[in-house]
């Protein structure tokens, strides 16, 4: 038994090492296309008569190093794979690039800085805007996939982490987007939300805001207790229940009611963050409620070979009292007549 989930576990590795090469290619290639898309609009700017900012030439740095990481990664994920893929020089790459991204995103994401969102909140670098997302994404889940399957990360039973942290991680990276998106709309001056303003759209601004700072904290709570090994299935689904009523009404009140109510109702950060978390919460849902029934038929199965054993137990005693009667020997016969005598 013990060499079969050796075997499962090994296949599992190379697996995700496999997959985590393709994603790195991707981080590469996606990087190359933010590139591509970022300098070609700052030679419009400059064309135009326009100074580089501070925030353009930071997201452009940015940008190449993704690129220029991801190739290497690639490299050396084919020719020093045993140093490389697995090892700490993986995890530190993924770590660099996932805190870049994580600081470049709102500057690339900011109206006031017209990069790929325009003023008035809509796409104005389509391959801007989608691509950095797509690094984002990326790097996430390779990080989530390095510490899922890493041997220098297994939990104190030596369950390793659960194949489910990855989405974890992506849930923790969507509800900061929220939260951060929701809490530019709440500090700008458009609708006044933080001097009082008590109208439907702030409302719904003041949800997207408590809604992605709960799913941040809940999130790195989970993600930390899981890899401590101190979450059991039954509060890790309530957990996960939670967070996943919250994004279902969120949905509903961030994404819809048009322009003037919904703040996430035009195409943009919230929008696409906000649906991103409904459906990664939609899953691990899933996961944890297929988990809890496994857990409640394994502990009726082993509850019912708690009561066999027991009823075998005292199927055997009394068969062992039968016996002991069986073999007593026979009691004397009592002479009658020798009292006569």
């Amino acid at each position: 038994m013990g060499d079969d989930n050796e075997q499962k576990e090994s296949s599992t590795a190379v697996s995700s090492s496999i997959n985590r090469h393709t994603a790195w290619w991707a981080v590469s290639i996606f990087g190359a296309i933010c590139v591509a898309a970022h300098f070609s609009t700052l030679g419009d700017e400059k064309d135009a008569g326009f100074a580089v900012t501070r925030d353009e030439k930071w997201t452009g740095s940015v940008m190449i190093i993704s690129m220029s990481f991801g190739f290497l990664a690639c490299l050396a994920s084919t020719y020093l794979t045993e140093r490389f893929v697995d090892q700490w020089a993986e995890g530190v790459t993924s770590i660099i690039l996932l805190a870049l991204w994580a600081a470049a995103m709102p500057s690339i994401m900011d109206p006031g800085n017209f990069q790929a969102v325009s003023a008035d909140g809509s796409i104005l670098n389509a391959n801007l805007y989608f691509f950095s997302w797509a690094s984002l994404v990326a790097v996430v889940w390779i990080f989530g996939s390095f510490v899922t399957v890493n041997k220098y990360l297994k939990r104190g039973d030596d369950s390793g982490t659960p194949p489910s942290m990855t989405k974890w991680y992506m849930l923790v990276a969507a509800s900061f987007v929220v939260m951060t998106s929701s809490n530019r709309l709440y500090k700008s001056g458009f609708r006044e939300c933080n001097a009082g303003d008590s109208s439907t759209f702030c409302h719904r601004v003041k949800y997207a805001l408590s809604l992605g700072t709960v799913g941040v904290v809940l999130g790195i709570v989970e993600i930390i207790l899981s890899n401590m090994g101190k979450l059991s299935t039954y509060p890790e689904a309530c957990l996960i229940f939670v967070l996943f009523a919250l994004y279902v009404a969120g949905i509903a009140v961030i994404t819809f009611g048009g322009d003037q109510n919904g703040p996430g109702a035009g195409v943009g950060n919230l929008y696409f963050s906000t649906w991103i978390g409904f459906v990664l919460t939609m899953f691990l849902y899933s996961e944890s409620w297929a988990a809890v029934k496994a857990k409640m038929r394994g502990d009726n199965v082993e509850e019912a070979a708690e009561a066999k054993a027991e009823q075998g137990e005292a199927e055997e005693g009394e068969a062992s009292d039968d016996k002991k009667v069986e073999d007593a020997p026979p009691e004397a016969p009592v002479d009658v007549t020798s009292g006569d005598a």
